[in-house]
């Protein structure tokens, strides 16, 4: 999966995350620092565990 990064204040791209079905992460660009890489990046997967869960309990 791929997440297009933007500064909506500054109306700037940021770059791409690219994630994996894993939860492996490249940052593709070249604005963020590595501990800003790594916190967006753990927002991002832990989103989508949270929501594989929820949707693997309700059945869907």
């Amino acid at each position: 999966m791929t997440y297009h990064l933007h500064d909506l204040v500054h109306g700037t791209a940021l770059g791409r995350l690219l994630v994996d079905e894993q939860a492996c992460w490249i940052y593709d660009g070249d604005i963020l620092e590595v501990a800003e890489q790594e916190e967006l990046a753990g927002l991002v997967t832990g989103y989508r565990k949270e929501m594989t869960e929820l949707l693997r309990t309700a059945g869907i």
